[in-house]
């Protein structure tokens, strides 16, 4: 199977969009060192979203972020293993969900912008593509990634 440009492109914006964010370093399972951190007092987020309160996990919503990420994230990033992008099942331990929405909404402004978007793309060396994902689409991507 051939891997269209555009296809490459959405993997890698999806990748740098869930990894994006860190000061400390930890080791996926490949041992290539992650960026990490949880701290949401950084105050360059840039994008649509300010703020996110995550109430009960929706099975539903979780249903369609799973269609959402085998459709629009696979091409750059596992859950559990890197490929052009850093895993994701723990994303959320390292960033938080504003940081992964508005990396999902809009990467090239975070990567311009924010500083750990930027030592991501320092890391993996391939930018998030704009994949044109709306919010409501990377809210249930992020009730999947919970």
């Amino acid at each position: 199977m051939t891997i269209s440009f555009s296809q490459r492109l959405v993997l890698s914006v999806s990748v740098f969009l869930l990894a994006a964010c860190g000061k400390a370093g930890n080791e996926d399972s490949s041992g290539r060192r992650m960026l990490t951190t949880n701290d949401g007092t950084i105050e360059a987020q840039i994008g649509p979203i300010t703020s996110m309160a995550l109430g009960e996990i929706d099975p539903d919503l979780v249903a369609e972020g799973k269609k959402l990420f085998r459709l629009r994230c696979t091409a750059c990033h596992q859950l559990d293993d890197t490929s052009v992008g850093p895993p994701l099942r723990d994303i959320l331990v390292t960033r938080t969900p504003v940081y992964v929405l508005n990396m999902i909404l809009n990467p090239t402004g975070m990567l311009e912008n924010h500083p750990v978007a930027k030592a991501m793309l320092e890391e993996f060396a391939v930018p998030m593509a704009d994949l044109g994902i709306s919010e409501s689409e990377a809210r249930a991507i992020l009730e999947y990634l919970r």
